[in-house]
């Protein structure tokens, strides 16, 4: 009888099973788990509806110049600049990215997204790739529509811009990548101010300096390569090779990105006032 319940003690047996931890999530599966719920977050805001009510008008107007007036190539060239790299570029990431810190932090939703199994790297990369995709969804429609618009009536035009288009379409996915990883930074770092500094970034050294800064100063600002890359300004000065302006950009989005990072992975944020 002895002989029996020492065997049975020393297979386990009557003793309560161990329980299992399960594997902490992949930085995929934490990216996908992340990004899920910034879709979820944004299509219940507010910012989808006014990143939308901003960006109809835009094609609109477009439409409308390059129909009534007698040069729809030079209309609609004009309106991608303006409506696309002046206005919309700016305000979609700006929309979809400045908060996605700091609204976690603000709201006192950060450390309980922090001390989940899924990565901090995961949520920066995934609040990223949510914010780059709706504005460059946005963007891309909004070119894709504003081309149809503009030279539905001349078949042969439509065709032969084809080109500008898919160029156009490339520029703002960039800038969309670019702009969102910059802007959420500046939300990582001071999220009681993340609209106001990175609003002022953008306003002062990318528009600004990137429309108007003397010699070589515009080459540090994204905007310059976007417009470069898409072609809508033929006379922009100063001009580099289209794959080193694609590498400058691209290089400037892993460097935001990077420091969102930092600004995130190793920081404790103080709830509710970061």
């Amino acid at each position: 009888m002895s002989s029996a319940t020492s065997k049975a003690t020393a297979h386990g047996d009557g003793a309560p099973p161990a329980r299992r931890v399960p594997p902490a999530p992949s930085l995929g599966a934490s990216i996908a788990v992340h990004a899920r719920l910034q879709v979820l977050r944004l299509r219940r805001s507010a910012k989808l509806k006014l990143a939308v009510g901003a960006t109809l008008p835009m094609v609109a107007a477009v439409a409308l110049s390059a129909n009534l007036g007698d040069d729809a190539v030079g209309a609609l060239r004009g309106g991608y600049k303006f409506a696309l790299f002046l206005l919309l570029g700016y305000l979609l990431p700006f929309l979809f990215a400045s908060g996605a810190i700091s609204e976690e932090v603000e709201s006192r939703t950060f450390t309980y997204l922090a001390s989940r199994p899924a990565s901090r790297l995961g949520m920066v990369v995934g609040k990223w790739l949510t914010a780059t995709l709706f504005s460059a969804a946005l963007l891309g429609g909004a070119a894709v529509l504003m081309h149809i618009s503009s030279l539905a009536t001349s078949p042969t035009v439509f065709v032969d811009e084809l080109g500008l288009l898919g160029r156009t379409l490339g520029a703002v996915l960039l800038l969309s990548a670019g702009y969102s990883a910059l802007t959420m930074c500046f939300g990582a770092l001071v999220p009681p101010a993340a609209g106001i500094v990175g609003g002022l970034y953008l306003a002062i050294f990318e528009f600004i300096m990137g429309e108007m800064g003397p010699g070589y100063l515009p080459l540090l600002t994204m905007h310059h390569h976007a417009l470069l890359l898409s072609g809508t300004d033929s006379g922009l000065e100063p001009v580099v090779e289209l794959p080193i302006a694609f590498a400058l950009m691209a290089g400037f989005t892993l460097v935001w990105l990077a420091l969102t990072a930092v600004a995130v992975v190793p920081r404790e944020f103080r709830e509710g006032s970061g």
